[in-house]
């Protein structure tokens, strides 16, 4: 720990081998000491793994069984939970993303009649317009020479909203 003129304490650490001087955040020395260890912690801690879901999922679920500080209730509950994400999030695993994509298509070939109430002047026709894209109703145009670009669908959504 290391007092420097500002006032303000700093801890003075070797993570990985490496030096590390970090702010502690204080100029009073109790409060400066009490935080030392955590920031140590902090420093030493491993940052986040970046990785797909189902990677995750699976460090996850071994990590929980493998855990033997967890109860067998806690573990059970964990793993009901992860079971339970993966039924109600679809396009968790490729097995979902291409029924996913079968249903999306399906739907696309069916037609729909629903009302929409659109009563709020706020609203401006946003829900219709979602619909239409979810329910693949929107029309397509023939050739890519008639086909908008970003700024001519913008305009239309402002005309549609009266601006």
């Amino acid at each position: 720990m290391q007092y420097i003129p500002s006032g303000v304490y700093f801890a003075r650490a070797k993570v990985n081998g490496k030096a590390i001087r970090v702010s502690l955040e204080s100029d009073v020395f109790r409060t400066a000491k009490l935080r030392l260890s955590d920031k140590i912690k902090q420093l030493r801690k491993p940052l986040a793994e970046v990785g797909t879901f189902a990677d995750g999922r699976m460090k996850y679920e071994s990590e929980t069984k493998t855990d033997h500080t967890l109860a067998p209730l806690s573990k059970t509950y964990r793993l009901r939970c992860v079971d339970c994400l993966l039924k109600t999030w679809p396009g968790a695993t490729p097995e979902q993303k291409a029924d996913a994509a079968k249903w999306e298509a399906e739907i696309a070939k069916r037609r729909y009649a629903i009302i929409v109430d659109e009563a709020h002047s706020s609203q401006s026709g946003e829900t219709s317009r979602e619909l239409k894209a979810i329910l693949g109703t929107a029309a397509q145009p023939e050739n890519s020479e008639d086909e908008p670009d970003w700024e001519d669908r913008l305009n239309q959504v402002m005309q549609s909203r009266g601006r």
